[in-house]
């Protein structure tokens, strides 16, 4: 069995020496990636893959921004990954949106949103279609984005 992180106490975010971990999707038993947010002064957004099963992690995705995140992903087909997040700021910020049809071996941001904050992503089983919710951190209006491959 192998064991990524422990939640002790319902709720509660997992930290790893130099990140916090958001979300995870798997493609099968070998394959999945996390998406993370590092707070410090600096701060960065990564998404980390396995193929191994999780006897190792790579580091796929950098986004050396402060305020960055990753805090959502979702498996899209056989090998893809849609990943949501951006960065929050109290002026201004963006949702990213990232995608990966190789497993997560590569990623590439496919579109920003300015104004808005995205925090998670579903996609339709079996297609290349994905929801995300999106936050206005000024207003506080939600919104909901269209994502796709196709």
């Amino acid at each position: 069995m192998i064991v990524v992180a422990v939640f002790l106490v319902p709720g509660a975010r997992c930290r790893y020496n130099w990140a916090y971990f958001n979300g995870i999707d798997c493609l099968d038993e070998n394959r999945c990636c996390a998406g993370a947010e590092n707070d410090d002064e600096n701060g960065a957004a990564y998404i980390v893959c396995t193929q191994d099963g999780g006897n190792t992690w790579n580091q796929t995705v950098v986004q050396n921004v402060t305020g960055s995140s990753i805090l959502d992903l979702r498996v899209v087909g056989t090998d893809g990954y849609w990943a949501v997040g951006g960065i929050a700021a109290e002026i201004g910020g963006e949702a990213d949106f990232w995608y990966s049809g190789d497993a997560g071996v590569t990623w590439a941001k496919t579109s920003a949103i300015p104004n808005v904050y995205a925090s998670s992503v579903d996609c339709a089983q079996g297609t290349q279609e994905c929801w995300a919710t999106l936050l206005d951190v000024l207003t506080q209006e939600a919104s909901l984005a269209y994502a796709s491959t196709v």
